[in-house]
């Protein structure tokens, strides 16, 4: 602090800028109203998020851009599941003909094939939550072990700003993906279903 007043030729009583830190952080606003009233309108009391507004803007934009690539993600698994129910159906021609000779409900085949991608869906969201969770929660020693492998840093401290990268698992953002899951699995799987609950029983093994 002295090598710098000496720098920029003030006096030691002279400082620029005062720092504050808060163990609460969800009193900051507070805080800063408090802070201002007590200087006066002579000084400018600005917060962390302030100061880094156009950060927080960039990482915003990132979040936004991650729940597009999300949403495509989705929208690809839900035709995998579509494409592999439907030669699903197909390989399995004789074998829902002899399920409805016998007396199977188009109910019935309908749900075999719903369940199928009900599970599809289930398992799915089960492995990447808990996958995403171990990785979203272990994120900085994964980066620095890919760091020390390659040399490459998946968040550079000096475009960032930051020595660490926080993370957030949120409950909330976890839950409505899981649903949209679902709902995209279930979904995809309803074609196939009604397909194999359309077949009759004759024509299931004209050619089998």
């Amino acid at each position: 602090l002295r090598d710098m007043q000496k720098f920029l030729g003030w006096s030691r009583h002279i400082v620029n800028r005062i720092a504050v830190k808060i163990d609460n952080y969800e009193i900051v606003d507070s805080v800063r109203d408090d802070i201002e009233k007590t200087l006066g309108e002579d000084f400018t009391v600005r917060t962390w998020e302030q100061e880094k507004a156009n950060l927080l803007k960039a990482v915003s934009m990132e979040k936004a851009l991650n729940v597009i690539i999300l949403f495509f993600i989705v929208i690809v698994a839900g035709f995998l599941i579509f494409a592999v129910l439907t030669m699903l159906v197909t390989e399995k021609t004789m074998d829902i003909g002899i399920l409805k000779s016998m007396g199977a409900t188009i109910t019935g085949i309908m749900g075999i094939f719903i369940f199928e991608g009900f599970f599809i869906g289930i398992f799915g969201c089960i492995l990447g939550t808990i996958s995403g969770c171990i990785i979203a929660l272990n994120l900085n020693p994964i980066a620095d072990y890919i760091y020390k492998l390659t040399g490459w840093h998946p968040f550079p401290p000096d475009i960032y700003y930051l020595d660490k990268i926080p993370a957030d698992v949120s409950a909330e953002s976890i839950i409505m993906i899981i649903i949209a899951t679902m709902i995209t699995c279930i979904a995809s799987s309803l074609y196939p279903a009604i397909k194999a609950a359309s077949y009759d029983p004759a024509e299931a093994f004209r050619y089998e």
